[in-house]
């Protein structure tokens, strides 16, 4: 409801509780019956209850109020039904907000009852919004809001002029059932007291009554409803609870107390309110007090008989179960809209923190719901810091210092895991030496609740105010709700931030490397590669997507990968060699490593590269008995080739030679270069006889091969000397190549 709503309502409160019943009958005011409108058949025969109501509109400009003589049910609303339901848009067209079936007034012989049909917008009467199809009474001077339309209700006759007697049987009996529907009805507290009031006012036709009702949170005595106070504001008002006044005796024994009726004598029943005659019964369900009812006559000749006292009694025990229930319903309500608040919170909290992993976005979500929650001076966010075991504030910088685990209030929420309500401290944070002093903290009360995740103490999230006794026991609930809305979030963060700086260390160390080097996740994607291995993929690429490629680099990258696990292998790209190692490191990822071992001139490996692969092919060997085979090859006449011709076309015709020799071998033999003009293979898992057979197939293979090199054109004629490993003879890798080359030497001398 706006602004304006709420003064004018102020308005007419002030201005009806200031005028007795009986002057809007009077004068200006009063209504002719001829004016009202009889609904839904309302015949002087009808033996059912007839009520005159006038509804005085407070936000139309119409002149005409809504009179209606009711003696059956009526539905108020928006629908052109005639007979069925007053429809109100011909007492307004400009009304807004209003259903078509929206409100139900039901006559008794005693009392109104309205009840809202599930309206869309609802129905509020005195500013409290109404259950849905649940009763509530209609007194005089009630003000209702239907949608947009403003309604004051003034009861101008009651059926057959009923005047209330406390001796009429039967109107006992009707204020004893108005009772019961309120003990079973679970109205609000005010809707079940303003009934009671009602009630005991018709029975016992009392001056003032005044219900008193025990708050256990603050542990007082509150008056809650009154009548014939002069309309004293009602509420949360203490009243105080003296040692030997009838307020004490009744709470202290549970039993009524009526008053003397002596003059000099009177009994305050709220402060500066003081009585002659009082009966004060008990509101007791069974053997507690939640309450008194004061009943009051201020005619010091006409006190309370036996009989009202006992009717008054009577009431207060209806009263009390009727308190009760309306106490443990609105009790109910209360903490389940506290849980689907909770459940609302915590769905959009994380909604939104599901869609980031950055800690100063989680963190500004968090301030902003708690800052809509309290009216807090500062927010702390602690998280532990697992290589030191302390709790570091986040961001930086900050109010807050670093704890260690079990540290003061934040330390020790850390450590226990447990929640803590401080609600009146004196709590200062010295703040970093970049903060100016001005902003230090000064906090009185706080809340300290741990971010949890699978019984995991992440952190401390914590809210401070400078008044006491600011927070409760529902804001620690509420404050943890958010805390594990976050959680995730949080641990998700904290985690990315560790890794990326992790990663920015690794990256920083790997590009000082002048080899390419690269990390691979479990998914097989490479994660982190410096600036050589970037070169080296980008070779891979470009020569993959030539076209009339006769190789796969990438796929022989691929696969010389998946061979160098755990040893070190050649893999050929493009026209560079290089040696990979493959290492697995846990949280990091599989680490490659790749060394450029290509002999500049031929592009085999280079005389050193080659005799370490060798070196460890020959241990292996040895120590596996496998055999182990090698060949030294050597290209005939290029000697004189070289030296008719020089030495840059030599070169150029040892590539080619290279690139042919290598369709003669498999992928784990290693080809290396010997010496200038010769070159050498190891050739694991190979005895003599197939050494044999691939020297053989490499002669046959060059024979039919032509290099030509600019104008120059040269047959490839080898010769080639095996030999084969003597695990007793042979005790080094150099003996073992030079039983090779010297086979090579008697084949050159055939």
């Amino acid at each position: 409801m706006n602004a304006q709503s709420r003064n004018l309502r102020t308005l007419v409160f002030s201005t009806f509780m200031k005028t007795d019943s009986k002057t809007l009958l009077d004068g200006q005011h009063r209504i002719s019956s001829e004016e009202f409108l009889p609904v839904p058949h309302a015949t002087d025969e009808d033996h059912h209850s007839m009520w005159q109501i006038r509804f005085e509109g407070l936000k139309t400009s119409t002149l005409t109020d809504l009179c209606l003589e009711i003696n059956g049910e009526i539905i108020l609303g928006a629908e052109d039904v005639k007979g069925e339901v007053i429809n109100l848009l011909d007492y307004n067209k400009q009304i807004e907000g209003l259903s078509r079936r929206h409100l139900q007034i039901s006559p008794t012989e005693t009392d109104l009852w309205i009840v809202d049909l599930n309206s869309t917008n609802g129905t509020r009467k005195n500013g409290r919004l109404l259950q849905p199809d649940c009763p509530y009474a209609l007194l005089d001077g009630d003000i209702l809001e239907l949608g947009d339309l403003l309604l004051v209700a003034h009861i101008v006759k009651l059926p057959h002029d009923h005047v209330s007697n406390s001796s009429n049987d039967t109107n006992t009996i009707h204020a004893l059932a108005n009772l019961s529907t309120a003990i079973t009805s679970n109205l609000k507290l005010d809707d079940a007291l303003q009934r009671i009031v009602q009630t005991t006012i018709d029975l016992c036709l009392a001056d003032q009554l005044v219900i008193l009702l025990w708050d256990e949170q603050s542990n007082e005595l509150h008056l809650r409803a009154e009548h014939g106070l002069g309309k004293r504001k009602t509420g949360f008002i203490t009243v105080p609870v003296k040692k030997n006044s009838p307020i004490f005796e009744v709470l202290q024994k549970g039993e009524p107390f009526r008053s003397n009726g002596l003059s000099d004598h009177k009994h305050e029943v709220v402060k500066g309110y003081f009585v002659n005659h009082a009966f004060y019964a008990p509101l007791t369900v069974g053997d507690v007090s939640n309450g008194i009812l004061v009943a009051i006559r201020q005619n010091k000749e006409n006190e309370f008989t036996l009989e009202e006292e006992q009717l008054l009694c009577a009431v207060a025990r209806f009263a009390a179960t009727a308190v009760f229930n309306s106490q443990k319903n609105e009790t109910s309500h209360r903490q389940l809209e506290r849980k689907v608040e909770e459940l609302s919170t915590y769905n959009s909290i994380s909604k939104v923190l599901a869609q980031t992993n950055n800690l100063t976005g989680i963190y500004g979500v968090l301030r902003e719901h708690i800052r809509k929650h309290w009216h807090v001076e500062n927010i702390g966010l602690w998280l532990v810091e697992e290589a030191t075991d302390r709790l570091v504030p986040f961001p930086k910088p900050s109010f807050h210092k670093t704890y260690s685990i079990g540290e003061e209030m934040v330390g020790a929420v850390a450590s226990s895991a447990v929640p803590v309500l401080a609600s009146n401290i004196k709590l200062f944070s010295e703040p970093m030496k970049s903060v100016e002093p001005t902003l230090q903290l000064l906090a009185r009360s706080a809340i300290c609740v741990p971010v949890m995740e699978h019984n995991q103490v992440l952190g401390v999230l914590a809210a401070f105010s400078t008044r006491e006794n600011e927070f409760g026991q529902q804001d620690v609930e509420w404050l943890q709700t958010l805390s594990q809305a976050a959680s995730s979030a949080i641990r998700n963060a904290w985690l990315f931030e560790q890794v990326n700086n992790q990663r920015a260390t690794i990256v920083a160390a790997v590009n000082m490397l002048p080899h390419p080097m690269m990390i691979v996740d479990q998914d097989g994607k490479i994660s982190i590669s410096n600036k050589a291995a970037d070169a080296m993929l980008e070779e891979v690429h470009s020569t993959t997507n030539e076209k009339n490629c006769d190789f796969m680099p990438l796929y022989t990258l691929l696969n010389g990968l998946s061979e160098s696990k755990w040893q070190t292998r050649e893999i050929i790209i493009g026209e560079k060699v290089y040696v990979a190692t493959l290492e697995y490191a846990s949280m990091v990822g599989t680490v490659i490593l790749m060394q450029d071992v290509t002999d500049p001139v031929t592009g085999v490996l280079s005389r050193r590269h080659f005799h370490d692969l060798a070196k460890q092919a020959f241990q292996q060997s040895k120590r596996y008995t496998n055999p182990l085979a090698a060949l030294v090859i050597g290209l005939d006449d290029l000697g004189r080739m070289a030296a008719a011709h020089g030495y840059a076309i030599r070169n150029q015709i040892l590539r080619e030679f290279v690139s042919e020799l290598r369709k003669s071998l498999r992928s784990p033999d290693i080809l290396g270069r010997y010496q200038d003009d010769k070159f050498a293979v190891i050739l694991p898992e190979t005895t003599l006889e197939n050494a044999m057979v691939v020297s053989e197939r490499i002669i046959q293979s060059m024979s039919r091969k032509t290099i030509t090199v600019e104008n120059f054109r040269m047959a490839c004629q080898v010769s080639i000397g095996a030999a084969m490993l003597d695990s007793d003879a042979d005790d080094s890798v150099e003996v073992f190549l030079e039983k090779a080359h010297g086979a090579l030497k008697l084949a050159e001398n055939v």
